[in-house]
């Protein structure tokens, strides 16, 4: 992976040449792409979280509804600490992969090989 990051620092120098403006083509939708892009890769690697806090949090909604004596609050924050962490734990080497597939793809776009 360190080869990707030295050969993009020395196809940047051919890109953009010191003392040269820079070239302003269709900055707009370059920004835009990459933009969309880390959006996409973060609700990528959120989303196990945010399905489960949905779900969680409707469940203790419904029980709060059964049980109103219940305090709900004290039991489904410890619950839902203890389930994140181990989501977490279940889905962290998926994470990394995903993670490590986009940076390598980044890396690729910045240093194209010849």
């Amino acid at each position: 992976m360190h080869h990707l990051v030295i050969a993009a620092l020395s196809e940047s120098y051919n890109v953009f040449s010191p003392g040269e403006l820079l070239p302003s083509g269709d900055v707009a939708a370059l920004a835009t792409k990459v933009f969309a892009t880390a959006f996409k890769i973060g609700i990528q690697l959120s989303a196990p979280f945010i399905v489960f806090g949905l779900v969680f949090n409707l469940g203790l909604g419904v029980l709060a509804r059964l049980m109103p004596q219940m305090q709900v609050y004290f039991v489904g924050v410890p619950l839902s600490i203890l389930a994140g962490f181990l989501i977490l734990a279940a889905i962290i080497a998926t994470m990394m992969g995903t993670y490590l597939d986009y940076f390598g793809g980044v890396l690729h776009d910045l240093a194209p090989r010849r």
